[in-house]
């Protein structure tokens, strides 16, 4: 069977408007991701700065532990020398 002309005149037509959505929604789906891209690297940019920030604050906490540490065995060994008075 033969189409005639104006039968494949719409169907061209139909697949030129199938077409102009598709790159339609193409764009629209290319700037989400670009979107998301954008918003994945600030969020890995933060978490970054979280993880260096909370190994900065280990080190001060162990610092500061062996501080206390060091200032209790110094009050131990005084309350010790005192007794011994």
């Amino acid at each position: 069977m033969h189409e005639d002309s104006g039968e494949l005149c719409r169907k061209l037509e139909d697949e030129h408007s199938k077409c102009e959505q598709l790159i339609a929604q193409n764009n629209t789906l290319r700037q989400q991701l670009e979107e998301s891209n954008r918003t994945n690297e600030a969020i890995t940019n933060d978490l970054q700065k979280l993880t260096n920030d909370f190994s900065n604050l280990r080190d001060e906490l162990l610092i500061k532990e062996d501080e206390y540490k060091e200032e209790e065995q110094v009050c131990n060994r005084k309350k010790i020398s005192l007794k011994t008075y």
